[in-house]
């Protein structure tokens, strides 16, 4: 029975607490059947006693409003030592490396992400970042960094922006270069407008891997573009978080401490780099958006009046904003495009099915209206 279930339990695993999982690392020779392993963080939410709930409702405690709703506060002492526990397994992980012990020898694909992740997404997720590394500095990142350095490591994913589970918002190299690299946040924007945040709000870029990147809300843009000159320099403004994200510095890690330290000197431009971005914008028939830029389709019309056009004339004006060294290897697709994560398994065509399936209700809704 041991052998017909070791493989099944080891082969591909979700551990709810990694921090006790990793204890397992060298003592337990299971684990050199790992070939997958997704990490996500704990719900480390604050739960009210019955009194406090008598005496000021849900509402006023910031917990929840209904039963089916997560509480929004979170005990940070609890967070504090996840964050803690998870740096400690990422420092002993790399000293396993940097002394040659075998680590993981199969592991070759790493999801990050899940269940309590929301902390280090959404509008609130550069307040717990700047909270996090103060705490942790240079090491707040080297769970990530080492697991992303193993010379088995083929695809990586991550869903947290933000946090020890993410890696350092900088364009990284490791070695040997690694086959995809995935980010699909939730809650938070891809790329910031703002100016003078773009290179630490700007997502990791692996040397020498596919990256793709998945924007959840797209920029409509009305197409045909009636002058193209005119609307040049509003392209252009519209893709310049793109253009920023790429003009950064590269970084490797630290082969003694494990940390990521900036690379001093030229570095070759890593073949097999390439940059995929899905649903940053979205050119969409004119005659369907409002005055104010959003979708507006006649209820009696099928989803199929919101059908993908060619971004061609966008990734015009993307090709002569990137330096030199990027031009030909970043790539806007929409969304119909994308291919399944390699590392989690999610597939983009299946999760907009029910975006879809909800919009079709939602026009059929309004058609019923209208007849009536």
């Amino acid at each position: 029975m041991y052998d017909i279930c070791a493989p099944v339990l080891y082969g591909d695993c979700t551990p709810y607490d990694f921090i006790s999982f990793a204890a397992g690392l060298r003592n337990n020779e299971n684990f050199d059947r790992t070939a997958r392993i997704h990490i996500r963080h704990k719900q480390l939410w604050v739960e009210a006693t019955y009194s406090q709930i008598f005496e000021s409702g849900w509402e006023a405690l910031e917990i929840k409003s209904r039963l089916d709703v997560n509480p929004i506060s979170r005990d940070l002492q609890r967070v504090m030592e996840e964050c803690h526990g998870l740096v400690q397994e990422g420092k002993k992980i790399w000293e396993f490396i940097h002394k040659g012990l075998t680590i993981l020898p199969h592991l070759n694909t790493v999801s990050m992400g899940g269940i309590g992740e929301s902390l280090y997404n959404a509008a609130g997720g550069f307040t717990a970042e700047q909270m996090y590394s103060c705490n942790f500095v240079d090491d707040a990142k080297i769970l990530p960094l080492a697991l992303i350095n193993l010379p088995t490591m083929r695809n990586y994913c991550q869903t947290v922006f933000y946090g020890p589970l993410a890696l350092p918002n900088k364009i990284i190299k490791v070695n040997p270069a690694i086959q995809t690299f995935t980010c699909h946040f939730r809650g938070s924007s891809t790329f910031s407008d703002c100016l003078t945040v773009q290179e630490t709000r700007s997502p990791p870029i692996i040397l020498g891997a596919i990256n793709r990147f998945f924007c959840e809300m797209a920029i409509h843009v009305p197409y045909p573009v009636l002058d193209i000159n005119t609307a040049e320099a509003d392209f252009a403004a519209m893709l310049r978080p793109i253009v920023a994200m790429m003009d950064r510095s590269v970084y490797i890690v630290d082969p003694v401490t494990g940390k990521p330290i900036k690379h001093s000197g030229n570095i070759n431009f890593v073949k097999g780099t390439k940059v995929e971005i899905y649903d940053f914008v979205r050119a969409v028939d004119r005659s369907k958006l409002d005055s104010s830029g959003k979708v507006c389709i006649d209820p009696n019309e099928t989803i199929q009046a919101l059908a993908p056009v060619s971004l061609a004339f966008l990734q015009r004006t993307l090709d002569r904003a990137l330096p030199e060294q990027w031009k030909g290897k970043v790539v806007l697709k929409n969304r119909e495009e994308a291919p399944p994560c390699p590392a989690c398994g999610l597939d983009p065509q299946e999760e907009f099915k029910d975006v879809l399936e909800f919009y079709s209700l939602m026009m059929a809704a309004k058609g019923n209206a209208h007849a009536h």
